[in-house]
């Protein structure tokens, strides 16, 4: 997880908000990460500078053949 400066406890007033929002939609996954000054990602076809945002990068391991999918 990436999180803008702006974010955490002084915007929310609750620390580990954007971690435990992750945790309640995908389960108990290990997690890691650090706070940044904004991050650069495009809207359309411009790209932009973003603050108070958090991204979330998820690394699986591919399905077996023949494994269900959970």
């Amino acid at each position: 997880m990436f999180a803008c400066m702006g974010r955490g406890e002084s915007l929310y007033q609750a620390a580990n908000f954007d971690s435990q929002l992750l945790g309640q939609h995908l389960g108990d996954l290990p997690i890691g990460g650090f706070f940044c000054n904004g991050e650069i990602g495009p809207i359309g076809d411009t790209t932009y500078l973003h603050g108070y945002t958090s991204v979330f990068g998820i690394c699986r391991r591919p399905y077996e053949t023949g494994e269900l999918d959970p």
